[in-house]
C-alpha cells in the first residue's frame, strides 16, 4: 500500500444559514414569534389551564374550594382576589395535587365575595365567588282551635333571606 504525501484540503461543514441561501444566518435577526398565540392556540411548551375555574355560590360558614387544572404538574401558580395577590392564612389554604390547583376557604364569609384569578404566568383563569347568608327559622309551636268560617293567620320569623323565596305548607 502506497502512502500519499502532500497537502490535505481542509473541508468545512456548513452551519445552518451558510451556503446556497438556505436558512437564517447565525446571530441574524429572523422573524420573532408573536407574544400572544394566534387564534388562542398555545405553543407546545407553554403552560395553560386545561380545566378553568367556575363561578360559585356558597353559604356563609361553609367550606369553599375553587379548583382548576394545569397542562403540566410541576409549575407553581399565583392566586388573586379582585387583583390583589392571596397568601395562605388560617382561613385560606393554597393547595396543589398533580396538575390540580386549589384555593380552599375553610369558613366562608361575606368578605370573601369577589373575583378570584389563578395565574400560571402564560395563562390565567377567573371566576366569581358569591356568599349568601345563613338562613334560619324561628317557629314557636302553638295550639289553637279553629271555628267554622274563621280567619286564621299563622306567622313565622325568618332571617338571612336576601335572595331566597320561601314556600310554606301548613
Amino acid at each position: 500500500m502506497a502512502l500519499r504525501t502532500g497537502k490535505v484540503k481542509e473541508r468545512k461543514t456548513p452551519s445552518p444559514g451558510e451556503g446556497r441561501g438556505r436558512g437564517l444566518k447565525p446571530g441574524g435577526r429572523g422573524p420573532t414569534p408573536p407574544e400572544e398565540p394566534f387564534a388562542g392556540f398555545k405553543l407546545k411548551g407553554d403552560l395553560y389551564f386545561t380545566v378553568k375555574l367556575q363561578n360559585y355560590t356558597a353559604v356563609e360558614k361553609d367550606e369553599v374550594i375553587l379548583a382548576c387544572e394545569l397542562s403540566k404538574a410541576k409549575d407553581e401558580v399565583k392566586w388573586f382576589k379582585d387583583g390583589n395577590e392571596i397568601f395562605p392564612s388560617k382561613n385560606i389554604l393554597l393547595q396543589s395535587d398533580g396538575k390540580k390547583r386549589m384555593l380552599v376557604i375553610k369558613k366562608a364569609a361575606k368578605s370573601n365575595i369577589g373575583a378570584y384569578t389563578c395565574d400560571c404566568g402564560t395563562d390565567k383563569t377567573t371566576a366569581d365567588l358569591n356568599i349568601e347568608g345563613n338562613t334560619s327559622f324561628t317557629v314557636t309551636r302553638s295550639t289553637f282551635t279553629l271555628v267554622k268560617v274563621s280567619v286564621c293567620y299563622l306567622c313565622c320569623k325568618a332571617s338571612g333571606l336576601e335572595r331566597l323565596t320561601l314556600q310554606c305548607l301548613w
